[in-house]
């Protein structure tokens, strides 16, 4: 990513309130980046669901690895995800 890219990201994420952005006092060129109260709260939503995603895609695989019917009902439900 370029400056110009990395700008606009920030940007958008703070008119989106998840990140608050401030310029240094000891030099202006400088800005400071940090997530937001909501930015951390939809962090924290992103790590529930991912650890629930692993968890489910462990289980799906070790159903398919059992070679059953269901094992194949829940492969077949998991690459439509």
């Amino acid at each position: 990513m370029d400056q110009g890219n990395v700008s606009s990201t920030c940007k958008k994420l703070e008119n989106k309130g998840w990140l608050e952005r401030k310029r240094s006092e000891k030099d202006e060129r400088v800005v400071m980046v940090s997530l937001s109260e909501k930015g951390k709260t939809i962090l924290s939503q992103i790590e529930q669901y991912a650890y629930i995603i692993g968890i489910i895609s462990g289980l799906i695989w070790i159903i398919v690895g059992l070679g059953t019917s269901a094992g194949k009902f829940a492969k077949s439900i998991f690459d439509e995800i």
